[in-house]
Formats: structure tokens, C-alpha cells, sequence
């Protein structure tokens, strides 16, 4: 059982850690919520993981890319370099 309780502007109720456990959920998961009947429904959302990339594969398509030396000419006001 929970009861609704007022959160700032906003209710809210508190799901036992057990019951998020059953379903695979955990604190800052996102849920849909649906509304069938007088039945209130948390669905689960889940998000496609991307695969992790480091910064080798990142730039390996410009791996021939030079940088080039800028010449930003003197201070023309009161800035430190």
C-alpha cells in the first residue's frame, strides 16, 4: 500500500525498493504512465544503449586531418594572454 503525498506543487507516492527491485527499476529510471479505467499504469521505458566509444575510434576517420597554426594578431584592447 502507499498513500499520495504532496510534494512541493506536485503528489506524489513512494514505491518500496522491493517492488522496483521485482521489475528492474531503480531510482531515476524513467516510466510511462497510463491511465486505464480507474487503473493508474508505471510502464518501464526503456532507452537503446549506444555503444561506448573511446577518442581513438572517435577520430579515426580524420585521422589525416592537421591543424593549422592561426596567427590571432596582437591584443587590440584590455586582454591578458
Amino acid at each position: 500500500m502507499a498513500i499520495i503525498q504532496k510534494w512541493g506543487n506536485s503528489q506524489g507516492i513512494r514505491i518500496p525498493k522491493r517492488y522496483l527491485r521485482k521489475i528492474g527499476l531503480d531510482v531515476g529510471d524513467t516510466i510511462e504512465i497510463e491511465i486505464k479505467g480507474n487503473n493508474l499504469i508505471l510502464k518501464p521505458v526503456k532507452f537503446s544503449k549506444k555503444p561506448k566509444i573511446n577518442i581513438y575510434d572517435l577520430f579515426e576517420k580524420d585521422k589525416d586531418y592537421q591543424t593549422e597554426e592561426y596567427d590571432w594578431q596582437k591584443p587590440q584592447g584590455k586582454e591578458v594572454w
